[in-house]
């Protein structure tokens, strides 16, 4: 019986060992995904082209880390924050053991994306190295928030389709 136990614990161990090697290999792969999509962007703003959707695929979820961002990402422009500040924050909520400059990339990958959360539709924006977040479109039919930047302000107009939370 010992011999059975003791062969299921390095069963199990074995198991454990190639989730995370999974999960390591998932999370680069989605960030592969955000380069690409980032750099279409970046592109097309280059090129003076409209966003489109047939432009890039757009990804339907977003990491763990991504999301507990998203939360501390502040309402509001005048409500804007630093990565650095964001980033003690998130460190002390999350534990989570990434550098400052993996922490500022992700923010940056977030920006003038639509994250779908619980209470609705959110695009993170940024000026001058500040991040915040606006209502794009609220659930149960609540109205946007009104202090959303016209597309103007925020360099294009296309809608993006929503990452789900």
């Amino acid at each position: 019986m010992t011999d059975t136990i003791h062969l299921l614990k390095e069963r199990l161990k074995k198991a454990e060992a190639k989730v995370l090697r999974y999960e390591k290999t998932l999370e680069s792969a989605k960030n592969e995904l955000s380069d690409i999509i980032t750099t279409l962007r970046v592109l097309g703003d280059i090129e003076g082209s409209p966003d489109s959707d047939s432009a890039a695929p757009k990804p339907s979820a977003v990491g763990e880390r991504q999301k507990n961002i998203m939360h501390l990402i502040a309402e509001g422009r005048e409500q804007a924050r630093a990565p650095a500040d964001i980033f003690e924050t998130y460190k002390v909520i999350y534990g989570d053991d990434v550098s400052i400059d993996t922490f500022r990339t992700t923010i940056w990958r977030m920006k003038d994306r639509i994250v779908a959360m619980q209470d609705g539709e959110w695009r993170v924006y940024s000026d001058n190295g500040q991040y915040w977040k606006v209502l794009e479109v609220a659930e149960e039919n609540e109205a946007p928030e009104a202090s959303a930047p016209s597309a103007s302000e925020v360099g294009g107009g296309a809608r993006q389709r929503p990452i789900l939370l």
